[in-house]
């Protein structure tokens, strides 16, 4: 029998309800994955599924909205429950468009510190530098870039340290840093990091299974915004994700609720 490259392996596919998240499902399947299929459209998640199982594959479907935190974790703790693991998320979901409303920088940090409570379970040092003040952006698209960063340091970083810095810049954008104290990236894996279908866990820098989640999440919503991703790293060394996002032209705006604005904790 041949081997497939995702033979035992778990896929979270989001947006998978229809046009490219199914197509990204089907495709994960075909590479011999078990696949979660998620999307809040339950006919058409239940319909992949079917168009899965009839290929031969296994495959199960979750109801979920990933524009919201608690249900991005909880989508990920009912795949790992019936799985037993998750090996690489997919996202499709709600990536053409851009909403740019005002928010402060210290809101994505009141989630982001919820986010490491639940993430941080080796006890890592998580510094926070969250500058004190408002921005008009597409603050859901910002999250969660902010979000997979942080988890895919935590994820690979034994020891040591993460640290985490969200600021404006003077044309209307956002610059997001995320560096850690852990495993490092080799030369080639640095090329090939940001690939959807990519797995790293055959490098000898590996130490641990699985996949980094979300950094292909966080090109395409950077890309979609405009931005730019850096990254530095050796092998053994840590590794530093910068991501600069350029101001939004107002296409559509609204106010969102006042909350805290922001604050530097260690």
């Amino acid at each position: 029998m041949t081997t497939q490259p995702f033979d035992g392996k778990v896929a979270l596919v989001t947006g998978a309800a229809s046009g490219i998240g199914r197509a990204s499902a089907l495709a994960f399947a075909r590479l011999g994955a078990k696949v979660v299929v998620a999307d809040i459209q339950t006919a058409g998640g239940e319909e992949t599924v079917a168009q899965i199982k009839s290929a031969g594959g296994e495959a199960a479907f979750v109801r979920a909205d990933v524009s919201l935190a608690k249900e991005v974790e909880a989508l990920v703790r009912q795949t790992v429950s019936l799985y037993g693991r998750l090996d690489c998320a997919h996202n499709n979901a709600g990536v053409e468009g851009v909403l740019r409303v005002r928010f402060p920088i210290g809101w994505i940090g009141e989630e982001l510190q919820r986010d490491a409570t639940l993430l941080n379970e080796k006890g890592l040092t998580i510094a926070w530098q969250l500058e004190p003040t408002e921005v008009e952006h597409d603050r859901d698209k910002v999250r969660m870039i902010a979000y997979q960063l942080l988890s895919n340091a935590i994820k690979f970083t034994h020891v040591g340290r993460v640290e985490v810095t969200i600021a404006s810049t003077p044309a209307g954008g956002l610059r997001l840093v995320v560096s850690d104290t852990g495993i490092g990236l080799s030369d080639e894996a640095r090329k090939v990091v940001f690939e959807e279908f990519r797995q790293l866990d055959g490098s000898s820098t590996r130490r641990f299974d699985g996949l980094g989640l979300g950094l292909g999440i966080v090109k395409r919503y950077a890309d979609l915004l405009g931005g730019t991703i850096a990254v530095e790293s050796n092998s053994g060394g840590g590794t530093r994700f910068t991501v600069e996002l350029p101001g939004l032209d107002p296409a559509e705006s609204r106010e969102l609720p006042e909350r805290a604005s922001g604050a530097s904790v260690e």
